[in-house]
């Protein structure tokens, strides 16, 4: 059950659920949203494999409505023909030069999931900190390949990554669980490559060339 009592009066509605899960969170996410194991799942772990196996008729938990899945583990320990078992919106985010979960698996993951009002966030260079937290005062000590890089990007700053990320999912789950459809024009971009982005503003009103996201500053 979920409690609706002190702070949380008002706040929670257990029927629409958003969900986020990262890296093996994610590998959690999807097994909640129905995803499947495939064989070699079970023959790579058979000591855990009846403690693995959902239900035969399980197709994930309907509560949740929406979910978010930063560079989620696992692709290769799926089912590639059970992600039609995904038919809520879903916001995907990963980075291109990922070496803990590679880019194209998951790329093939949300190509795979058919069903879904899909979106995916791709961020170029960016190795497997999509979703960072700061690094604590004790590694902070060290110089970044001695110990900072385990929370730090190589590339990115955490600051402009978290504001990027907070950004498209506010926009996403205000949408989708909320019913403000205005948000999702945030999502609907016409220029899908950043790095291509034209801003053009003639007194204050886009002009027919601008193609800048919306709710992004100029450079």
């Amino acid at each position: 059950g979920v409690s609706n009592e002190g702070w949380r009066a008002g706040l929670l509605n257990p029927e629409g659920v958003g969900m986020l899960g990262y890296s093996f969170g994610g590998y959690g996410l999807l097994r909640t949203l129905g995803v499947r194991l495939n064989d070699a799942a079970f023959a790579r772990m058979p000591t855990y494999a009846d403690l693995m196996r959902e239900a035969e008729g399980y197709r994930g938990d309907k509560r949740v409505r929406a979910a978010v899945l930063f560079a989620p583990f696992g692709a290769e320990l799926f089912d590639r023909d059970s992600f039609d078992c995904i038919d809520i919106p879903t916001f995907w985010i990963q980075g291109r030069e990922d070496t803990v979960v590679p880019y194209a698996p998951v790329r093939g993951m949300w190509e795979r999931s058919l069903r879904s009002d899909r979106y995916l966030l791709s961020y170029d260079l960016m190795q497997h900190k999509v979703a960072p937290n700061p690094s604590p005062a004790a590694a902070q000590k060290y110089s970044f390949a001695g110990g900072a890089r385990r929370w730090d990007d190589w590339v990115w700053d955490q600051r402009h990554v978290n504001s990027i990320n907070f950004h498209f999912l506010t926009a996403f789950f205000d949408g989708y669980l909320r019913g403000e459809r205005e948000k999702k024009a945030y999502l609907d971009v016409r220029e899908p490559e950043g790095r291509k982005c034209v801003y053009r503003m003639e007194n204050g009103v886009p002009a027919s060339e601008h193609t800048y996201w919306p709710g992004f500053d100029p450079n």
